[in-house]
């Protein structure tokens, strides 16, 4: 209501109106809530100002007019003047990317080719050197001094980048970055985007992928998803042809500026920390130890096989935003206090991974078995409604709560050992504490649900 206030009012800023076409393109409901509040701001001012206006009304197909045109009947009602903020404006007719403009802009309509779609909270920005800019035309820069920015193209392309970093959209598929990380998503339907630094040039078909140039000038690219074709390239770059990559794969140009192709443990350390440091911006998390790892749901069955020497706890996002249809009852284990979830509920469902594998030092006993301790916390966004860990809860939500096509092994081989612990804090509502104390071949899962943030309030 504060942000629809400030609407009527024209005191919006350039990030409160990102924030407010954020949260009408999330919600019919929330548009029809937007639009009544401009008709009784209307009202009230026809009433203070003993004007004759007709009386506006909010239909059902005003609903599905779409965010721009909620935006455009409300400001036109309160004669806000918001369109020379920061030059920001979304009065089209629809959502769809094709010939929209920005209008506002001075002397005429420019066309614009993506608009900031969200942020992060510490996000700092610049676009063709203004603060916060919401729109990015062609051949202009943005500069990210710090935090997450998602831009989204005409096309449907979404383009997140995170701090520090320096890129210019040249047009709808060519993005030359200077410096920091982006990944790119495309759309369905859509290819040959493109991202370049000064020594590698990256074409997607259809896909998602990674580019970081870091402080040293090394450029480096992470195929998450689908198919990529990457060349090196530079003033004095041998000539090469494009390489094809698949998800999974990593190549990096070197200090000769030749392209060279990451093993399967480089890639997956690069792979898992930039994944780890997006998530962490678009997931309700506000912080995790060192010794874990966020990570995006994985192919392949979820077992001892599934690990990472270096951080063996991951932490895998699961379904996001899950209404409850009826009341979620999980039985305790030994008489233990069960779990009851009341149904109206949103949920963001996360499962916690610990997993060591069968691999032995070189030279060592096949008798000998490896133990590690691993400790830490995890503090969400949002508060935490359940710790699931036994072996029949976890089977019970399975289907509720993982992703499509997840695979678990047999639900006696998931089970937490005596010395194993993972638990809300007693303190803080948040956070939860772990101790797991693995041995080579172990697999323990625990699945947290936390209270939804997604409906309105995110």
């Amino acid at each position: 209501m504060e942000l629809s206030e400030q609407a009527c009012n024209g005191t919006l800023d350039a990030e409160d109106y990102i924030q407010l076409d954020a949260l009408l393109s999330s919600s019919h409901r929330n548009q029809l809530t937007f639009l009544e509040y401009v008709h009784l701001s209307a009202e009230l001012e026809t009433l203070a100002m003993g004007e004759d206006r007709p009386p506006y009304r909010v239909h059902e197909r005003s609903r599905k007019r779409g965010v721009a045109r909620a935006i455009a009947v409300g400001l036109s009602l309160c004669g806000a003047a918001v369109l020379t903020v920061a030059g920001i404006a979304l009065l089209s007719t629809g959502r769809s990317g094709a010939g929209r403009q920005v209008a506002g802009t001075g002397d005429g309509s420019v066309p614009w080719l993506a608009r900031v779609q969200r942020f992060s909270g510490n996000a700092v920005w610049k676009v063709d050197g203004h603060d916060k800019g919401s729109h990015v035309l062609g051949r202009q820069s943005l500069v990210i001094s710090e935090g997450y920015l998602e831009l989204s193209f005409r096309n449907g392309t979404r383009l997140s980048a995170e701090g520090p970093a320096e890129l210019v959209v040249h047009d709808d598929l060519r993005v030359s970055l200077a410096k920091g990380t982006v990944r790119a998503t495309l759309a369905e339907g859509v290819s040959g985007f493109q991202v370049e630094t000064d020594t590698m040039e990256v074409v997607d078909r259809g896909t998602q992928f990674y580019v970081e140039r870091d402080r040293d000038g090394l450029t480096t690219s992470y195929v998450s998803d689908g198919v990529c074709d990457i060349r090196n390239r530079g003033e004095n770059a041998p000539p090469a042809p494009f390489r094809t990559v698949v998800a999974g794969e990593s190549v990096l140009v070197d200090q000769d500026r030749r392209l060279v192709p990451l093993s399967a443990e480089q890639s997956r350390r690069f792979a898992e920390r930039l994944v780890s440091s997006f998530l962490s911006y678009e997931l309700p998390i506000k912080r995790i130890s060192p010794s874990v790892c966020l990570i995006a749901p994985p192919e392949g069955t979820l077992d001892h096989l599934f690990c990472s020497v270096n951080r063996p706890v991951y932490l895998i996002p699961e379904r996001q935003n899950v209404l409850l249809q009826e009341d979620l009852l999980l039985p305790g284990r030994n008489g233990a206090e069960g779990v009851r979830l009341a149904a109206g509920t949103f949920v963001d469902s996360f499962l916690v991974h610990n997993a060591f594998g069968p691999d032995l030092p070189a030279g060592a006993s096949s008798k000998l078995l490896r133990q590690t301790q691993t400790t830490g916390e995890i503090v969400f966004g949002h508060e935490v409604l359940a710790v699931l860990s036994e072996p029949g809860q976890l089977v019970q939500t399975d289907q509720e709560f993982a992703v499509k096509g997840a695979r678990f092994p047999a639900p006696n081989r998931r089970v937490l050992e005596s010395q194993d612990r993972l638990s809300l804090s007693p303190t803080d509502p948040h956070r939860v504490d772990f101790v797991f104390q693995a041995t080579e071949g172990d697999v323990d899962h625990v699945r947290v649900l936390v209270r939804s943030g997604a409906n309105g309030t995110r």
